[in-house]
């Protein structure tokens, strides 16, 4: 239907037919595997047939990268992808625009691995819904910021979205699939809460018709086996993310988690390969994201000293970004490495690091994977805090974390669609839980659990 719309506009109105093909494509995107196989094709060869905008817009570009992307290729899409992304996070859009398109936009900068870019047009969509009361969107816009946290290894500012997209989705009775549920079960490395979210996730998948929510679930379910090092289980997930070209930034995400089970299991030449179509995607690119992944994967090949340059440029981009999350796992997989290689007191050290920054960010899979190859290499284990989530209400994880982001009382009522009266009760009882008295030592007990001695600033 979108389709055949916008070939109508074709002779009447470009921009409006270019509009209506990037409403078409982000569709198609969506179905993925589960629309017409020929779908995305056939929207992108159309629109490429459309006449180039005098004065391109933001969507202008983003159009123009995508369909490129699909008809071109990576290294004719990227350098336009590029244009359209610093377009998206500099240009004044209006309201509609950033309801619509804000989300492709954070896509295109997925594709570009640019976490910074991705970081501002998802914060951005995430404000704009909730300003303008867009309900529709909102859950959406809450689950990619969602991811994002996830992917820095701030699980609570993570599950703070997931429960204000279930709730927004429980009140219109409508949403995307819960993306967020999951990846937060998924990365805190409970089995049985991941099992059931992934178990609903793929039914409501199948009928809403979303291949993009199937291919993504694949992604993450791999992400939790590895993390509970079921190679075999995650290399069968891995494989079957991988196996979706229709949705090319989970596509990406995906390829890592295949190296690394096909490492574990032994399948050198699926490892290989895999690695090959992962620089396909990273040496366009020229973000700290692209080379610390790719620097990771090859280490994971790689022997001697080269693995171990390898394992040290891959932390030294990496901790140029702000994907907590992917630094923890290189520490944890170079000290694997390095136990295997006998180094014992090296392989301590970041061992060490990695099961610190998983207890802490509350990934408790990958923390327990590292607490035992610790125990391996000599070192006995402290157990496990109790994390702020298992303190909290799920209301009072909300009001918290906004309030450490720095939104007044007001703003958060606004937010969370409650009062102002009810957000001052709530942040009481969140100072008097976490024993602390002001709102800077909230916001570093929650980064990174350690509260500012003497600070003086009130609530």
């Amino acid at each position: 239907m979108l389709l055949s719309a916008a070939r109508r506009f074709e002779s009447i109105d470009v921009s409006r037919a270019r509009d209506v093909y990037l409403q078409a494509l982000t569709s198609a995107m969506l179905a993925g595997r589960l629309g017409d196989e020929c779908r995305i094709a056939e929207v992108a060869h159309s629109a490429r047939r459309v006449p180039a905008a005098s004065v391109p817009r933001a969507s202008d570009l983003l159009l123009d990268g995508l369909t490129l992307l699909i008809v071109e290729g990576r290294d004719a899409a990227v350098p336009v992808l590029r244009k359209a992304v610093s377009a998206f996070t500099t240009a004044e859009l209006a309201p509609e625009e950033e309801l619509y398109w804000l989300w492709l936009a954070g896509h295109g900068a997925g594709l570009l691995w640019d976490d910074e870019a991705w970081r501002l047009l998802a914060t951005r969509l995430l404000r704009s819904c909730e300003e303008r009361g867009a309900l529709s969107i909102l859950p959406m816009a809450a689950a990619t910021r969602a991811g994002l946290h996830l992917l820095s290894g701030e699980l609570l500012q993570a599950a703070s979205l997931a429960e204000t997209a279930a709730d927004v989705t429980f009140m219109t009775g409508a949403g995307p699939v819960a993306y967020a549920e999951v990846g937060l079960a998924v990365f805190r490395g409970r089995d049985d809460e991941a099992a059931a979210a992934i178990r609903t996730a793929t039914r409501d998948s199948l009928a809403r018709g979303e291949g993009m929510a199937l291919t993504y679930l694949q992604w993450a379910t791999a992400v939790l086996h590895n993390g509970a090092c079921r190679y075999d289980q995650a290399l069968e997930s891995a494989r079957q993310a991988v196996a979706d070209s229709s949705v090319q930034r989970i596509r990406n995400w995906a390829l890592p988690e295949l190296i690394e089970a096909a490492v574990r299991t032994g399948h050198q030449d699926l490892a290989d390969e895999a690695l090959r179509e992962l620089c396909r995607t990273t040496e366009p690119c020229s973000s700290h994201w692209a080379a610390g992944i790719e620097a990771h994967c090859r280490a994971l090949l790689a022997v001697g000293t080269d693995a171990e340059d390898l394992y040290r440029t891959a932390l030294g981009q990496l901790e140029c970004t702000g994907l907590r999350a992917a630094v923890a796992r290189v520490h944890l997989l170079y000290g694997e490495w390095l136990r295997r290689e006998r180094r014992l007191l090296e392989a301590r050290d970041q061992l060490r690091q990695a099961h610190d920054m998983f207890v802490r960010f509350g990934m408790d899979g990958f923390a327990e994977r590292a607490r035992s190859e610790l125990s391996a290499a000599g070192e006995p284990t402290r157990k496990r805090r109790s994390g702020f989530d298992e303190q909290l209400t799920p209301q009072e994880r909300r009001v918290a974390m906004l309030a450490a982001e720095g939104a007044t009382n007001p703003e958060i009522a606004s937010r969370l669609f409650i009062s102002a009266s009810t957000v001052d009760y709530h942040l009481r009882k969140v100072f008097r839980k976490l024993k602390v008295t002001t709102r800077t030592q909230l916001a570093r007990l929650l980064q990174d659990g350690q509260p500012i001695p003497g600070d003086t600033d009130r609530s």
